[in-house]
């Protein structure tokens, strides 16, 4: 893992700055703290600081081809690039190190731009051909890593992390149109903008050009719905046993130790088991739990398989007190995201990074493999809207709405509640059903905290409309298919992945993540729905390939989620750090929401998780604007290290 960071001025004759180019590295230190590097040449600058995974002796950064005609700035790891250096030598390339990089520069020499499509792994780089005048910014097929760019009058500005495009003069800090409203109804940003207005996301499987003929974007890759006829269970439950093991495989390549971030999940378990089978030896596993939430607690789970399998096991415990870290969890995160899964991220982070520089990570098989439930209920919103109109209006609307209201986070309430939802949701456009189905805050709950000038700027800006595009351009046809291919586009890339990875980054400590293996992923868009939710059970074909490699009471577990007790929390105390927070004299004076109806929301004293999961939203977008808003007066260097900064009121 490493950092990217870098501009090209407009003005051809203008020259690039040496020194600003240093302190958009600087400020991203802690991607890659082994080492770093420049290319300045006229208006061109790339800079690259490296965390030392392969070939640890060579591999600096920027990196050029034997005439110096192509340079490149480069974060990730390229699984097959043994193969392509194999390839490329027998045709007449040299190559001066051992590592992943140098394939980079010699496969765009033999191949042009749709190199990129030859590489598998994990990969966001900035490359420059002198000759051209061309500059190449290119992201992974499905974005494990991260580029953000910003076009400005005087240049294209670029980097792994938006602190370091921030260090540049031309690109400003403020929030963008619309990107509060996402966050406050789906817990992240799902929007091609981040949430600095002017600053974009490079889609995953897209590369950016920008030549004489001005700047553009070209997607090289999108998951697609496989012509081929299809297999049979069986033989599909062994192709993707094989699969999976050779994912598993080839992110073991390093010159460093490995660990596991392990839940006691089927995922992480599934790593772990298949770690083991390929002979991997001294196997680190990390696992957290929470003080007094034990039914969200799976460290009993994460125990049992790191006994099983003989790693070495770590664990740390959560307690409520954690919350006071958002400060540097923001500034890491840089975009405010709702899920609380990153805070136990960050510790379990913190500790891996004492053991190991890679960990491996489960993230991608609930998209693929169809782990959420909310993908079945999505299907049977469909199949409700088909039942007649005088059964669901005469019948069933109002059986459901004579259900009495319950509180907390019982299964009797959460039934209810899920009927209640349906209901709501089943007269909305399909392709919006999806999105709605998973909001966090209703209409109704955002009019009562909206000011008027944050609801003007919200209805003007539709927080689902870039689910519908995914939706739109969806190449599947069964409701299952098409909602995972909709997370596989926004939650996976804009929540989970930026989530591992930035938490990661903080401790320079790299995450892989196997099951998304550029095999994998095609062959799991592939199969049939059926195969992966069958007999009322989740990722049914991946938990039959696991057969005989886990131990049954872990192949057969039912998801619990990454989740923390936040409904207990906030009873227990947190809700008045909550109100210091949120209705001090400078969260109230930005003029987001309305002082009377964010004192009502707050005073309500029923708190069941997805209300605490609102409150802890408003918390991150308050925590970010102290971070990136207010602190953007202070020196530069300060505010690369935000370790000191309060959340306190008044602070």
């Amino acid at each position: 893992m490493c950092g990217i960071a870098g501009f090209v001025n407009s003005d051809p004759r203008r020259p690039a700055d040496s020194r600003l180019l240093g302190r958009m590295t600087g400020v991203i230190e802690h991607r890659g703290p082994d080492d770093e590097g420049f290319y300045v040449n006229g208006n061109v600058a790339l800079g690259a600081t490296r965390l030392s995974i392969i070939d640890l002796a060579g591999g600096r950064q920027p990196l050029s081809n034997e005439d110096g005609t192509v340079w490149v700035a480069y974060n990730g790891e390229i699984y097959n690039f043994l193969d392509l250096r194999k390839t490329l030598i027998s045709h007449g390339h040299s190559f001066r190190t051992k590592c992943d990089t140098e394939v980079l520069v010699h496969a765009y020499e033999e191949y042009g731009l749709e190199f990129v499509s030859r590489l598998q792994g994990m990969f966001g780089f900035a490359l420059w051909d002198t000759r051209r005048r061309r500059l190449m910014l290119a992201r992974d097929r499905v974005g494990i890593k991260p580029v953000y760019y910003a076009q400005t009058a005087a240049a294209l500005v670029f980097g792994s992390e938006i602190k370091s495009l921030l260090e540049h003069p031309e690109v400003e800090a403020a929030v963008a149109p619309g990107a509060l409203d996402a966050l406050m109804t789906f817990e992240y940003n799902p929007n091609r903008a981040s949430f600095f207005a002017g600053i974009n996301k490079l889609p995953a499987g897209h590369y950016l050009i920008m030549d004489e003929g001005g700047v553009g974007l070209h997607e090289y890759w999108d998951a697609s719905h496989s012509a081929a006829p299809i297999l049979p269970l069986a033989e599909a439950i062994e192709e993707l046993r094989g699969s999976l093991r050779h994912a598993v495989s080839s992110h073991l390549m390093s010159d460093v130790p490995l660990g596991v971030f392990l839940s006691g999940g089927l995922d992480s378990s599934a790593i772990v088991a298949l770690m083991s089978e390929s002979g991997c030896r001294d196997i680190q596993t990390f696992s957290i739990g929470f003080k007094d939430g034990e039914d969200y607690d799976e460290l009993a789970h994460s125990s049992a398989v790191a006994r099983h399998f003989g790693t070495n096991h770590h664990e740390f415990v959560l307690e409520p007190q954690a919350i006071e870290i958002l400060p540097k969890l923001v500034w890491h995160l840089e975009e405010p995201i709702a899920d609380e899964a990153a805070l136990p991220l960050y510790f379990l982070a913190k500790l891996a990074r004492d053991y190991v520089k890679v960990v491996l990570a489960g993230d991608g098989g609930d998209e693929l493999f169809a782990g959420y439930n909310r993908y079945f209920l999505y299907q049977q919103v469909g199949n409700y809207t088909r039942l007649p109109y005088s059964v669901r209006k005469g019948l069933v609307e109002p059986a459901v709405r004579a259900l009495p209201a319950l509180n907390g986070d019982g299964q009797a309430a959460k039934l209810i509640r899920r009927a209640k939802k349906l209901m709501e949701v089943a007269y909305q456009p399909e392709e919006r059903r999806f999105s709605a189905w998973n909001r966090v805050l209703s209409d109704d709950v955002k009019s009562l905290l909206y000011s008027s000038t944050m609801a003007g700027s919200a209805s003007s800006a539709d927080p689902f409309a870039r689910h519908q595009e995914h939706f739109a351009h969806s190449p599947f046809g069964d409701p299952i298919s098409r909602s995972q291919y909709v997370d596989l586009k926004s939650y996976l890339v804009d929540c989970l992945l930026l989530k591992s990875d930035k938490v990661t980054a903080a401790f320079s400590l790299e995450c892989r993540v196997p099951l998304l293996d550029s095999a994998l992923v095609d062959l799991a868009t592939s199969l049939p729905a059926s195969y992966k939710y069958q007999q009322g059970t989740t990722k049914y074909i991946f938990r039959e390939a696991m057969k005989g490699l886990l131990p049954e009471s872990i192949r057969t577990r039912p998801k619990q989620g990454f989740i923390l007790p936040f409904g207990r929390w906030f009873k227990d105390g947190l809700m008045n750090s909550a109100r210091e927070i949120l209705l001090d004299r400078r969260s109230l004076q930005r003029g987001y929401f309305d002082p009377a109806g964010l004192r009502r929301f707050l005073a309500d004293g029923t708190m069941d998780d997805r209300r605490a999961r609102a409150v802890y939203a408003l918390i991150m977008f308050e925590t970010w604007n102290r971070v990136f808003i207010d602190e953007r007066s202070t020196p530069k260097t300060h505010r690369a290290s935000q370790h000191g900064l309060a959340l306190a009121a008044g602070s």
